[in-house]
């Protein structure tokens, strides 16, 4: 489950999101902070959201980049306590995932092939929009 909250640059204190009942990628996480209105669905239901230190790291060095040290820290913070464990097998299997993506030209980075494995070992969705992932089995694609 991640936490997260949003706030539009007002004095509201910004909207908590509530937790999916599935593993989310950064694509995911960094597309609801900007304000996509297609990631709103999933943020405001209640359901068990997970996320693994890989997305965190990307999502960190995203925010940092884009936004700044404090909204990154806040955003990691938020979310570091809903992190699931990465087991051997997961990096096993995410790596031979992504070298096979690879080979069909498809760039996927390292948090989110470790994401999708997580999603597949919990039986369960991967929520995101990259392109990379549409029509794969286990995703919930959303742009």
């Amino acid at each position: 489950m991640c936490f997260l909250t949003k706030n539009n640059g007002g004095s509201s204190p910004g909207h908590i999101l509530y937790p999916l009942k599935w593993p989310v990628s950064t694509y995911a996480m960094r597309e609801y902070l900007r304000g996509n209105d297609a990631y709103r669905q999933y943020f405001f239901k209640q359901h068990e959201l997970t996320t693994c230190l890989l997305n965190l790291i990307e999502l960190y060095y995203i925010l940092l980049k884009d936004e700044d040290e404090q909204e990154a820290d806040k955003s990691f913070l938020a979310c570091k306590q809903y992190e699931v464990e990465i087991t051997d097998d997961d990096v096993r299997k995410a790596m031979k995932f992504r070298l096979a993506c690879k080979a069909k030209k498809e760039n996927i980075s390292y948090g989110e092939a470790i994401g999708y494995t997580i999603a597949k070992r919990l039986d369960s969705n991967f929520l995101t929009g990259d392109d990379a992932f549409k029509g794969k089995p286990q995703v919930e694609f959303q742009k």
